[in-house]
């Protein structure tokens, strides 16, 4: 991994390991984005009680500039808000034919195009979706690849609270 990250607050971290937007480990992002610099913007107070009701958006830039991930995570209050986002998320692809519903665990879906993957999935107590695009002439990032990244922020999003 390169030495040098640049923090979501544009202030640059010391440590290459630092999560970026304070969420997400660049080495679950290494699949998508490949062994790059890269720079989070975004995701702000990772706070519970901010995250209530409230999305918080990251950023992913690799070099030049070009947006490779936009990550969106929203803590849920309970199981009504959670069915209804259940209910939102499969509302949200009706009639897509590049779209499915997950079968499996985390509930949601996955979408595909020609250069971009994107996943909106639920975990317990909170909704992530993930935007991939792919690098300059490359296919689009695998499924599992994007699933990963929404896995390691909801993970460190679940460290963070268990600290607090």
């Amino acid at each position: 991994m390169v030495a040098s990250l640049a923090g979501c607050d544009d202030e640059p971290e010391a440590d290459a390991t630092s999560r970026l937007c304070g969420m997400l480990d660049p080495e679950a992002a290494e699949r998508i984005t490949g062994d790059v610099e890269l720079t989070g913007f975004g995701g702000g107070n990772l706070d519970a009680t901010r995250r209530q009701g409230n999305a918080l958006t990251c950023i992913v830039d690799g070099p030049g500039g070009e947006d490779l991930l936009q990550i969106t995570t929203m803590d849920l209050s309970d199981q009504a808000e959670w069915a209804a986002m259940q209910k939102q998320l499969t509302d949200e692809i009706a009639g897509s034919d590049t779209c499915a519903m997950r079968t499996d665990e985390p509930l949601g879906y996955v979408c595909r195009s020609t250069d971009a993957t994107e996943i909106a999935v639920l975990f317990p107590r909170r909704w992530v979706r993930v935007d991939a695009t792919a690098r300059a002439n490359a296919e689009p990032p695998e499924p599992k690849a994007v699933l990963t990244v929404a896995a390691n922020v909801h993970a460190n999003l679940e460290a963070y609270d268990e600290k607090q």
